[in-house]
């Protein structure tokens, strides 16, 4: 009984005076926590936005490596082509017919080298952006089955192209892992934004009810319930 009725009185001043609050340190620290997420996330895309553009430029470059290499060397045989034409045309007694001949071959040159231009544009862009696989084996295979045929390109005229099949494989796996973590970020927010909902109640207590229900407690006869002794 004395037990009980100096736990009563040591009880009553604190429930009069303090309410069931969250303290002020606590929502501080939560409230930084939550911008400390909300910054992480924000992390997490700036880096994808400035992979994606290294990335980019990359594949950009080798394409234009693929493109330049082939239209040099359709260069270089029309210009032996060209070399053995001229000669021809100089036989040619009549001057008249050694100039068509020469603008029809320059127009035709000029023609050859634009469509090289396209041709190998496109051959890059359905090695690389239209075909599936993990590298350039994989994708042979795949365009092979497409095509119904083999593929007359050797792996010396894609150079370019597996070095962006490989950068393009890259960028996929840390994409992978940047999704992961992006997943993680937004769960954790989720989570923490149930916390912070449950540390912005504070409960008020109403003091004299709570000291009546103390009052009463500390004259209850709880000799039946503890046992005499």
């Amino acid at each position: 009984m004395r037990r009980l009725s100096l736990l009563a009185t040591l009880l009553l001043p604190c429930v009069l005076a303090v309410g069931c609050t969250t303290p002020s340190t606590i929502k501080d620290a939560s409230t930084k926590h939550a911008s400390n997420l909300a910054g992480l996330q924000q992390a997490v895309g700036e880096y994808r936005s400035q992979l994606d553009r290294y990335f980019d430029r990359l594949i950009a470059q080798q394409r234009e490596a693929h493109i330049a290499m082939h239209v040099d060397r359709w260069i270089h045989g029309a210009a032996e082509e060209q070399a053995a034409s001229i000669a021809d045309t100089v036989r040619l007694t009549d001057r008249v017919a050694q100039k068509d001949t020469a603008a029809l071959d320059f127009i035709k040159a000029g023609a050859g080298i634009a469509d090289a231009f396209v041709f190998y544009r496109n051959n890059f862009d359905q090695w690389v952006h239209k075909t599936t696989g993990k590298n350039l084996e994989e994708r042979r295979k795949a365009l092979e089955n497409k095509l119904g045929k083999p593929i007359a390109q050797s792996d010396d005229d894609l150079t370019f192209v597996e070095v962006a099949i490989n950068l393009t494989q890259q960028r996929k796996n840390l994409d992978d892992q940047l999704n992961l973590l992006a997943t993680q970020v937004t769960t954790m927010q989720a989570f923490h934004d149930k916390i912070n909902e449950f540390l912005s109640i504070d409960a008020t207590i109403d003091g004299s009810k709570i000291a009546a229900a103390a009052a009463a407690g500390s004259k209850a006869d709880v000799a039946g319930i503890a046992g005499k002794k």
